[in-house]
């Protein structure tokens, strides 16, 4: 659904423009960008593929801007960051109930060693594609 309306093309002809802006042209400002904005994949945010990402992803390949492999490099390295630690996620909640713990800790607990796999997987990504 989601999807439909990012792509209806009164979305798209305004956002595409928009996207294709911001939008690295080369290997490294791709992991730069995808790195320093991986965290808008918590909370269910713009760079969730489970969410606003699906809509955003697909504008992103109809920009041309960048190949769509990199395009979906990028939002599974950064949603790396949102499984494992989005205090949104159900089995987080279930731990930090089970353990008594404010949910925030563990985003704080979790999240540098995230970050650094997903810019991994960006720098894989990066090579891979351009």
């Amino acid at each position: 659904m989601l999807l439909n309306a990012v792509m209806d093309d009164s979305v798209k002809t305004i956002m595409a423009p928009l996207i294709g802006a911001v939008m690295p042209r080369s290997g490294i400002m791709y992991v730069i960008f995808f790195t320093l904005c991986a965290p808008l994949a918590l909370y269910r945010g713009p760079l969730n593929l489970w969410g606003l990402g699906s809509g955003l992803m697909a504008l992103m390949v109809a920009t041309g801007s960048i190949p769509g492999a990199a395009v979906m490099g990028a939002l599974f390295s950064v949603g790396m960051i949102q499984g494992v630690c989005d205090p949104t996620n159900t089995h987080n909640v279930w731990i930090a109930n089970y353990l008594g713990l404010d949910i925030q800790k563990i985003l704080r607990k979790t999240i540098v060693y995230m970050w650094v796999l997903a810019l991994l997987g960006l720098l894989f990504a990066g090579i891979k594609y351009f």
